[in-house]
């Protein structure tokens, strides 16, 4: 969503398009002639673009949109149950998350256990993991299906459906 191209704007309209809390604290606009590292005007222009030259103004920002991230994801099965029965799939983000991420699957194994589960990276994390019982000790598996993550996409970050590469 974009800062409005006329009206009024506030500090947290900033944040909340940089993909920030909109109350996060010590939004510095920036910081100086050049934008100090941190400031609003940096972090704009690390995901769009916003002039950078002195003397800044918050009216620069009118119709500002953040470039968006893409988020890449990695699945770990594990091949195979432990000596219990359990069952771990894991997904490793290629960045850290702004949201819960989920993911539910679905892991078949050779003697036809058959595992649902939802394995959830939580806001701020890059690595998620989730461990279900009901395989049968050790069995390997045949076939892991898993949905594509829940959101689809949060603040500037989308969560990419169709690039899932395994850990092994």
């Amino acid at each position: 969503m974009a800062i409005p191209g006329s009206g009024a704007i506030s500090m947290s309209m900033f944040n909340t398009e940089l993909g920030r809390s909109s109350n996060t604290s010590d939004s510095s606009l920036a910081g100086g002639s050049t934008p100090a590292v941190g400031s609003l005007f940096w972090l704009a222009n690390q995901s769009g673009s916003l002039n950078q030259t002195a003397p800044h103004a918050m009216s620069e920002w009118y119709g500002y949109t953040a470039a968006g991230t893409v988020v890449y994801f990695t699945i770990c099965d594990y091949l195979q149950a432990d000596g219990s029965g359990n069952v771990s799939v894991s997904f490793t983000a290629s960045e850290t998350v702004d949201t819960n991420v989920s993911f539910s699957w679905t892991w078949t194994g050779i003697n036809s256990s058959v595992i649902t589960g939802t394995t959830t990276i939580s806001s701020g994390n890059t690595y998620g993991v989730a461990t279900v019982g009901g395989a049968t000790a050790d069995e390997f598996n045949s076939s892991i299906l898993y949905n594509c993550p829940s959101p689809s996409s949060y603040g500037t970050q989308t969560y990419d459906c169709d690039s899932f590469s395994n850990c092994y």
